[in-house]
């Protein structure tokens, strides 16, 4: 992420990707898309990205707009920092060592999802240029959701189930009655 990125009502542009690449080391590219997607950051994030700028700008008499945002010692952050740092959390915080930075990834997902966020928007928040992807991918925590739903319908249905019950015993007790 370079500082012409950020923009303000706190908008990210995600325009290009930084990864390695066995033989050939860190790689920037186009994102797997090919194009531009917008992400709102949260004021927390915004704000710090903001301090930040302050401090290079402060460290380094002035930025550019090409600048990269993260850098250590003046160099680009190697693209595999963050998975460390976050191995290092989960594993201070006793999380499963099969967790992983895509476990974020669909934990995000799902937790937009179940909370509400159109599927649309959701696909957009993860890069996908459709929703097709994201339902084959992270729609299942939706099952949940319909089983609540289902649950809804029982607890309407419940009372008509209860009073049924009880004709039906009126019924055969007044048969038994009979016999």
């Amino acid at each position: 992420m370079r500082w012409r990125d950020l923009h303000g009502g706190n908008q990210l542009l995600i325009q290009h990707s930084r990864s390695t690449v066995v033989g050939k080391g860190v790689i920037e590219s186009d994102t797997k898309s090919h194009r531009t997607r917008v992400v709102v950051l949260p004021q927390l994030v915004y704000d710090y990205l903001g301090e930040l700028l302050f401090n290079q700008i402060v460290e380094n008499n002035g930025i550019h707009p090409d600048d990269l945002i993260f850098t250590h010692k003046g160099k680009p952050v190697h693209p595999d920092t963050f998975s460390r740092h976050l191995r290092k959390l989960y594993d201070r915080n006793g999380f499963p060592k099969d967790y992983h930075l895509h476990t974020m990834r669909h934990f995000f997902a799902t937790y937009l999802l179940e909370n509400g966020t159109s599927k649309q928007v959701t696909a957009d928040l993860l890069g996908h240029a459709d929703t097709a992807f994201l339902e084959r991918t992270y729609c299942h925590p939706q099952d949940t959701c319909k089983e609540q739903a289902a649950g809804l319908l029982d607890t309407v249905l419940r009372p008509a189930d209860a009073i049924a019950w009880e004709q039906e015993q009126q019924l055969l007790t007044a048969r038994q009655g009979h016999q």
